[in-house]
C-alpha cells in the first residue's frame, strides 16, 4: 500500500523536465545569452551581405565580353553582325548574394549571353527571354563561397531584330527646321544643303526597308533659325522622336552636315527704258557693214534683298546700272544677243533680268556697204 503511494507522488517526466529547467535558472540563461552574443558575432565576423546592380551592354564578339567584363561588371549580351537588340527588359539585373565575408566584399561578377540567329525562327523580330540563373554568372577571379544567391527579375526579354543596310539619298524633304529668322529675312528650303548627301542607313530590316521605299520619312534632327541673318551649319543625326531608335547613319559619328541659307527677304522693282550703249562701231566699217535697226531701250527688273531696292528711287536704280553691247562680237547680220550689264555701287545680290526673268537681249539688223559707206564710226545705232 505505502509503495503504490510513493509509486503515484513521483513527477511526470513534463514536470521533470521542468523542474531541470528552472534548477539554477540563472546562471543557465546568463550562459544561453553569451552564447547567443558570441554566435551572432563570429556569424558577422565571417558572413556578409551585399546588393549589385548590373547594366545591360551590348558587346559583338565573346572576346569583347570577357575584355569588359574585367573593368566593369554587367550584364553582356553577345550580338553577332546580322542582329540588332532593339530593347531589353529590364535595364538592369539586381543580385542579392550572402557568403564568405572576405568573397562577398571583393565579388565582382558578370553575366554573358550569347545570342543567334536562330532565337528569331523564321521571323524578322521576336521578343527572346533569357534566364537568368546561378550559372550565367562567373566571379572575375576565384569561385565565391556563396551561401545564397538570387537574381532580380530572374529572366531578361530581349527584343531582337535581323538587321538590315540600304543606300539613301538625302535632300532638304529630310530636314526639319524650326524658328523664324530675323525679320526682313527668310530661308529657302530648295537650296538646303547636305554633306555627305548620299548616306547608307543601318537598322531592323523591317524599318530599313519601309524607309527605302518611303525616304521622306526619314527626318534628321531639327535645325534652329530663330533670329538668324546668316546660314546656319550644324552637324545632326537622325531624329529619334521621328524615326526607328534603332536606324542609325553610318557616317562618321553617325552625323551629316546641314547647312540652311538664311537671307534678307527680296523684292522686286522695274526699271523701264534703259538705253544701250553700243561701243566699236567702228569695226562694223572696217568689215563694211552698217546698221540697220538695234534696240535703242530695254526693260529690265531688279530682284533683290528688301533693304537694298526699297531705299532707292527708279532714277536711282537707273543711274546705277550701264547696257553696253560690243559691235566686236558680232558674226551674223541679224541676231539677238546679250547685252553687258555693268552696276555701279549695287551689290551682287541684285538679280537684273528682263521682265520675264532672263538675261537681258538687244535685237540688230546689218547690212553690206560698198567701200564709199564704210567710213561711219557712230555708237549710236539709227532711228
Amino acid at each position: 500500500m505505502n509503495a503504490a503511494r510513493r509509486r503515484s507522488h513521483r513527477p511526470g517526466l513534463a514536470t521533470w523536465l521542468w523542474m531541470l529547467v528552472r534548477r539554477d535558472i540563472g546562471r543557465k540563461l546568463t550562459a544561453f545569452a553569451v552564447a547567443l552574443t558570441l554566435w551572432y558575432a563570429l556569424a558577422n565576423l565571417i558572413t556578409g551581405e551585399r546588393r549589385i546592380t548590373l547594366d545591360v551592354r551590348i558587346v559583338p564578339s565573346l572576346m569583347d565580353a570577357d575584355q569588359q567584363r574585367n573593368m566593369a561588371p554587367a550584364i553582356y549580351l553577345v550580338v553577332p553582325d546580322d542582329l540588332i537588340v532593339r530593347d531589353t527588359s529590364p535595364k538592369e539585373v539586381r543580385l542579392d548574394v550572402k557568403g564568405n565575408k572576405d568573397d562577398v566584399r571583393d565579388l565582382d561578377i558578370s553575366a554573358v549571353i550569347v545570342l543567334d540567329e536562330s532565337l528569331l525562327l523564321d521571323q524578322d523580330e521576336a521578343v527572346v527571354t533569357q534566364l537568368l540563373d546561378r550559372e550565367r554568372f562567373r566571379a572575375r577571379t576565384r569561385d565565391p563561397r556563396l551561401s545564397e544567391f538570387k537574381v532580380r527579375p530572374a529572366t531578361l526579354d530581349v527584343t531582337l531584330a535581323r538587321r538590315g543596310e540600304a543606300e539613301l539619298l538625302l535632300g532638304p524633304e529630310n530636314v526639319v527646321v524650326v524658328g523664324r529668322p530675323k525679320e526682313g529675312y527668310t530661308f529657302e528650303a530648295s537650296k538646303i544643303r547636305i554633306v555627305p548627301n548620299r548616306v547608307r542607313i543601318m537598322g531592323p530590316r523591317s524599318a530599313v526597308e519601309n524607309l527605302v521605299a518611303n525616304p521622306d520619312q526619314l527626318k534628321l534632327a531639327a535645325i534652329d533659325v530663330e533670329g538668324r541673318i546668316l546660314e546656319v551649319s550644324q552637324q545632326v543625326g537622325i531624329d529619334l522622336e521621328k524615326v526607328d531608335r534603332s536606324v542609325s547613319l553610318r557616317t562618321v559619328g553617325g552625323v551629316v552636315e546641314v547647312s540652311v541659307p538664311v537671307r534678307a527677304r527680296e523684292i522686286s522693282r522695274e526699271l523701264l527704258s534703259i538705253p544701250v550703249r553700243y561701243e566699236n562701231a567702228d569695226e562694223l566699217a572696217v568689215r563694211r557693214r552698217r546698221v540697220i535697226s538695234a534696240t535703242k531701250t530695254l526693260d529690265l527688273q531688279l530682284t533683290g534683298p528688301r533693304s537694298v531696292l526699297e531705299g532707292l528711287t527708279a532714277e536711282q536704280l537707273a543711274a546705277r546700272l550701264w547696257l553696253v553691247f560690243d559691235w566686236r562680237a558680232v558674226s551674223l547680220d541679224q541676231a539677238r544677243e546679250k547685252v553687258a550689264v555693268y552696276r555701279i555701287d549695287l551689290p551682287d545680290s541684285v538679280r537684273i533680268t528682263d521682265p520675264e526673268g532672263r538675261p537681258p537681249e538687244i535685237s540688230y539688223r546689218l547690212e553690206t556697204v560698198g567701200t564709199e559707206g564704210a567710213t561711219g564710226t557712230s555708237g549710236d545705232p539709227p532711228s
